[in-house]
């Protein structure tokens, strides 16, 4: 603290200042009630004026607590007005960093959206594919729905996993690339088996169980390569020798294919009278 000297070398309104200055270098509240006392005993003039001073300051810091308040009830009104409903479902696909901190990766409509995260969501405990509710402003989410609603989509047979989280599934001729939801990690399909999935997405959902009414036969390995138009021919060619036929798969790389026909409640005889003509039929098909 200083000494008296330097204190009268001190602008009144300098030592006004170090009584409600805070800080590193601010003095004790010791070394305060000193210097207040010490000012009071100058004169009542300059008792007066510090009583003034303190009153003034009261009246600034408690004009600051109403405008932080006031500040504070409309930040209120904006939150509940960004977080009320009604609110849009979207489908969670992943989380990326961004200057104000991490952010979610949101398909809505078929379009992702970079969006904020709600106080109230743990951003961590969300998987891709997890369904979500955006705000109305669709600029943050604000919940995830405890009942999936999203249970619709194509089908498509899984083939193999990528080493990551994606997979290739085929539909039709069609080779794709999708990521898999949590609910397929955990209950991971073998090659063969069916998988529900969304082309806007890009993810696939469930393992799908088998019907009991279909049944698949691998054919040996054809002596060629099949190419799309060879493809249709040997489907149009395998109906005609036997209706039932509704699909052919060809597995591009091996070359082989697959024929899907429906499996109906046979006994005895006609079972293994169904099974052996299919069984030449693919024979027949792949000895070209």
């Amino acid at each position: 603290m200083r000494g008296p000297n330097e204190r009268e070398a001190m602008s009144r309104s300098e030592m006004f200042n170090r009584l409600v200055a805070r800080g590193e270098n601010a003095l004790s509240l010791q070394d305060k009630i000193q210097l207040a006392t010490d000012l009071r005993a100058q004169s009542r003039e300059t008792s007066r004026q510090l009583d003034t001073f303190f009153l003034e300051e009261a009246d600034r810091l408690w004009t600051g607590v109403e405008q932080a308040r006031a500040r504070m009830d409309e930040l209120q009104r904006v939150h509940e007005r960004l977080t009320a409903p009604p609110w849009h479902t979207g489908v969670f696909l992943g989380v990326t960093p961004t200057e104000r901190g991490m952010a979610a990766v949101v398909n809505l409509n078929g379009m992702p959206r970079v969006v904020n995260v709600a106080d109230s969501v743990d951003v961590e405990s969300l998987q891709p594919g997890a369904e979500v509710m955006l705000g109305p402003e669709l600029n943050v989410v604000v919940g995830t729905l405890a009942q999936g609603f999203l249970a619709t989509g194509d089908t498509a047979v899984f083939d193999r996993w990528l080493g990551d989280d994606r997979m290739i599934i085929r539909a039709r001729d069609e080779e794709i690339v999708v990521r898999a939801a949590s609910g397929l990690r955990d209950d991971a399909p073998e090659p063969g088996d069916l998988v529900r999935w969304s082309r806007s997405l890009g993810l696939a959902f469930e393992r799908l169980p088998k019907s009991p009414g279909e049944h698949l036969f691998l054919a040996p390995r054809a002596s060629l390569p099949v190419s799309r138009p060879g493809a249709l021919a040997l489907l149009d060619g395998a109906r005609g020798l036997f209706p039932q036929v509704w699909r052919l798969a060809v597995r591009r790389e091996s070359p082989q294919f697959e024929l899907h026909v429906p499996l109906p409640a046979l006994r005895g005889e006609q079972a293994a009278e169904y099974i052996e003509s299919i069984r030449g039929l693919a024979q027949r098909a792949a000895s070209g």
